[in-house]
């Protein structure tokens, strides 16, 4: 599920600019200056110039306001070391795969009204809504629409979050911690790394089936399967399929580094709802999987250093 190699950064224009050789606006100076001064000393007329085509381009107020708020995301992406051309920002963009399909799965199987879920009852009935964006981001990136998808799952896990809040403040320490940092690693990804090649679409496709598969059939009555969406199955699944890509990608850092990056959020769903002997196995079954994936990418460093040394 790694997105392709990186290119160089689309320099997307900045609010700074009207036509070019006009002055800037005053927001558009101040969306200019999150860039670090030397970025944009080399490439600030530049992001401005096609910002303002852009804009010129967009249709209506919040299609601008959307081009200034990709600035504002290019920008910050710069300024933290993120971008498509970083170790950092190529771990976030192997992530965030994981994290869309992991999330939405798991809302899935909170659509199936015989699965029990913990949300209070003031709550469900709106966690049905947000988890059903979160199914429908899941639809868009195995059908390649990964500039639709993950806006939806943004706008579906903030949401959730929110109505979490303020509908039933009692649940929201539970949801926050998993929310949250599938909020922030969607977020932080580079948008031009995306995962839209087929073998990625056939993998998100086959992580979200054998999520969600299992808990739907026991809910019709296959016996022996796992009868909620909150018992360790998710996480099985995505530790299995984490530990595939570390073994195929051991020679890529930004790979591995954003698998382990994608197992954040499961953690905290660990830890909000598994009682202490389930935590402690799937904590070691994590330190486990950590180990097996460190070894495997020293092993791949030492033969990648032994066929660089001459023979003799």
């Amino acid at each position: 599920m790694n997105p392709p190699r990186p290119t160089a950064p689309r320099e997307q224009p900045d609010d700074t600019a009207t036509a070019p050789g006009e002055p800037a606006p005053p927001a558009a100076g101040l969306l200019l200056r999150i860039y670090p001064t030397e970025y944009r000393r080399r490439h600030g007329e530049e992001i401005a110039a096609l910002h303002w085509e852009a804009r010129q381009a967009a249709d209506g107020r919040v299609a601008r306001a959307r081009e200034d708020l990709d600035l504002f995301g290019h920008a910050s992406r710069i300024r933290l070391g993120i971008s498509s051309t970083t170790v950092a920002g190529r771990a976030l963009a192997a992530a965030a795969p994981y994290v869309l399909v992991g999330a939405g799965a798991s809302a899935v199987i909170g659509l199936v009204p015989t699965i029990y879920t913990p949300e209070s009852a003031t709550l469900r009935p709106l966690s049905t809504v947000f988890d059903g964006l979160l199914a429908l981001a899941v639809l868009c990136a195995v059908a390649g629409r990964w500039t639709w998808a993950r806006p939806l799952a943004l706008l579906g896990s903030t949401a959730y979050l929110l109505a979490a809040l303020v509908v039933a403040p009692h649940i929201a320490p539970a949801l926050i911690p998993f929310l949250a940092l599938v909020i922030a690693l969607l977020l932080s990804a580079p948008p031009d790394l995306q995962p839209i090649s087929l073998r990625s679409r056939w993998t998100m496709l086959g992580t979200a089936a054998a999520i969600v598969l299992p808990p739907v059939a026991w809910s019709l009555g296959v016996p022996g399967l796992v009868p909620s969406g909150r018992t360790p199955w998710p996480l099985v699944v995505m530790a299995v399929v984490i530990l595939a890509a570390l073994a195929r990608s051991r020679s890529n850092p930004g790979a591995v580094a954003g698998a382990f990056l994608a197992t954040l959020p499961w953690f905290c769903n660990v830890l909000a709802y598994h009682p202490t002997p389930m935590l402690e196995i799937e904590i070691a079954a994590y330190g486990a999987l950590l180990l097996v994936a460190n070894g495997v990418y020293l092993a791949g460093r030492v033969r990648r250093s032994r066929a660089r040394q001459p023979v003799g």
